[in-house]
């Protein structure tokens, strides 16, 4: 009997090693890197949850704003800039 494309599918997937599986954080990126931050535990009314249309961002160069505080991200739709938390989990974009 001929495996399922799923049952195989399955144990490609899970045969990956352990480093696949490890989360990326915003502190692991390169400036000029390309990404969409996950949801985090908390108020998301603005991210919309894993259910919502996600933004991509880019990282940048830590820029002082007028309140004095870092603003570390540019979202790439609009230039509008954010500041990211080191470990903010986040899927890198190619």
């Amino acid at each position: 009997m001929e495996e399922s494309l799923e049952k195989k599918l399955k144990e490609e997937y899970i045969s990956f090693p352990e480093e696949f599986y490890k989360p990326l954080t915003f502190k692991e990126l390169n400036e000029g890197d390309k990404y969409i931050s996950l949801p985090v535990p908390g108020d998301n009314k603005g991210h919309g949850g894993f259910m919502g249309t996600h933004n991509i961002f880019g990282k940048i160069k830590p820029i002082k704003n007028n309140f004095g505080a870092y603003e570390n991200a540019v979202r790439l739709a609009d230039g509008v800039l954010s500041s990211h938390p080191d470990d903010l989990y986040i899927i890198k974009v190619l």
